[in-house]
């Protein structure tokens, strides 16, 4: 059976291609592009002597046309167009490859420095964002009139060397997935764009599966992003930046940005979740128009439909990402800060209190620690989970009502009225839930707390006989549990 000892005992194969010429491709070739671009129009600025542009003029006599428009007797009225658009879209697609290429040279310079492959790819991406910068500049302060072709040029040797190294990755095998294995982390965190967008990093794992057992040495190990350790590391720090803020406060601070995302993406599918009803509806009222134009709009109206639906499938895939690493991250804050305050608070159990004491509060027991390591944690995490349906609800139902009105009329708010009767009915029976819900949990504490008394007495029970006593007892503490289960 093979395993990640076999693995990691294979040789790395050669490169088809040595790295050396894969960053002269990428990078030096470009950087010429953009040079001689950068140096045509500083050359063509300067204004030379006489005998330089007669010079000029003889040498390039061979290439020019016979008859140029300053040889005309007459202006012809013929101007040459020039679409605005065209400028527009070559400055646009310049602006978003330098800040393609900023964002990869922000993330190489922020979490991969160090060595010199992470350091020949932040030039790379310098090269680029400074290239495509200028590229955009020059589109915009002199939009082409005629064919841009040190432009086009440009664009074609980026084009070219994106596509060679693309290549030379396939025949290197770049494209190979690591085989798993527990001396790696999760390869989420190295994942490109495509991959974890489409969660292709973790085929690996599946083609293991498909071949054999898969072994606790086949599967990655945590991400470092959310081992207990660094994040009470980080808990400790906030706690001694801002010690008077709360857990609940140090807990939305930590996973504000996952929260946004979870809202923005649940926003999305609030808002577009009602465009496929709203197309179908258009869709059904074109064909039954026998106008020639109903037709296209009942395939605009598909499209769209289509392209909102598509949008929901790569929206449900991320958004579960994000709300599932809110999840991870607060259940490990929880523990770490649970067992950090447990570890300062004195343990309580065994002593007896009278019926009228009241419950230290610098105190703890073992049955309280248990239940809401076990319970409480994951509870409050759950609902992380669930942060964003709490405000996307009344969005979801305000556009509803509004669709359903144009629709049906005020006929629509029937439902509404009968959802409030609803509601304040059943409210009674969610304060009682409520209140065994709380009387469930203080049984179980009562009940561990005997049992882990059980536990530490065990000889003095036995020497004394006293065992079927504390069975009782502890059979007695689980009766009120039950009845909340019930």
């Amino acid at each position: 059976m093979q395993n990640a000892s076999d693995a990691s005992s294979v040789e790395p194969a050669t490169p088809w291609i040595a790295p050396e010429f894969t960053v002269v491709l990428s990078t030096l070739v470009p950087a010429c592009t953009a040079l001689l671009l950068l140096a045509y129009d500083l050359l063509s600025a300067v204004q030379y002597p006489k005998y330089v542009r007669h010079a000029f003029i003889t040498l390039t006599a061979p290439f020019r046309t016979f008859l140029t428009p300053a040889d005309l007797e007459e202006p012809v009225d013929c101007p040459i167009p020039a679409p605005p658009w065209k400028a527009r879209a070559l400055t646009v697609l310049a602006v978003l490859e330098a800040a393609g290429w900023a964002a990869v040279f922000a993330y190489y310079a922020e979490t991969r420095g160090g060595t010199e492959a992470n350091a020949a790819l932040g030039v790379q991406a310098a090269v680029g964002c400074l290239a495509w910068f200028y590229a955009a500049l020059r589109a915009t302060v002199k939009p082409p009139v005629t064919p841009p072709y040190l432009l086009i040029l440009f664009y074609l040797t980026y084009a070219t060397a994106a596509l060679l190294e693309l290549a030379f990755a396939f025949m290197d095998g770049g494209w190979a997935p690591r085989i798993p294995s527990n001396e790696y982390t999760m390869p989420e965190d190295s994942a490109t764009m495509w991959s974890w967008n489409t969660f292709s990093f973790v085929e690996p794992l599946f083609a293991v599966a498909n071949a054999r057992t898969v072994n606790d040495s086949d599967v990655w190990t945590l991400s470092p992003f959310f081992t207990h350790k660094n994040l009470f590391t980080k808990y400790l720090q906030y706690c001694n930046e801002h010690p008077t803020h709360s857990l609940l406060r140090f807990l939305l601070v930590s996973n504000s940005l996952d929260l946004i995302i979870d809202v923005a993406l649940e926003l999305w599918s609030a808002v577009v979740g009602f465009v496929p009803p709203y197309c179908l509806q258009r869709i059904l009222t074109a064909l039954a128009d026998p106008s020639p134009d109903a037709k296209t709009t009942a395939y605009v109206f598909a499209i769209v439909a289509f392209l909102a639906n598509l949008s929901f499938a790569q929206k449900d895939v991320n958004h579960l990402w994000f709300t599932r690493r809110c999840y991870e991250r607060t259940r490990g804050q929880l523990f770490c800060a649970l067992h950090y305050k447990a570890l300062k608070r004195r343990d309580i159990g065994g002593k007896s209190t009278g019926h009228g004491e009241q419950e230290d509060e610098g105190s703890a027991d073992l049955g309280k620690i248990v239940n809401l390591m076990q319970g409480d944690s994951y509870v409050v995490a759950q609902r992380f989970w669930s942060f964003s349906p709490v405000f996307m609800a009344p969005v979801r139902l305000t556009i509803a009502m509004i669709f359903l009105y144009h629709v049906l009329g005020w006929s629509s708010l029937a439902p509404v009225a009968v959802i409030v009767v609803v509601y304040v009915l059943n409210y009674p029976l969610l304060k009682y839930e409520i209140f065994l819900t709380r009387k469930q949990w203080k049984a179980r504490d009562d009940r561990m707390n005997l049992i882990n008394e059980l536990f530490q007495n065990i000889r003095f029970l036995k020497f004394y006989g006293w065992e079927m006593r504390w069975s009782n007892a502890c059979a007695i503490q689980e009766k009120p549990s039950c009845i909340g289960v019930l």
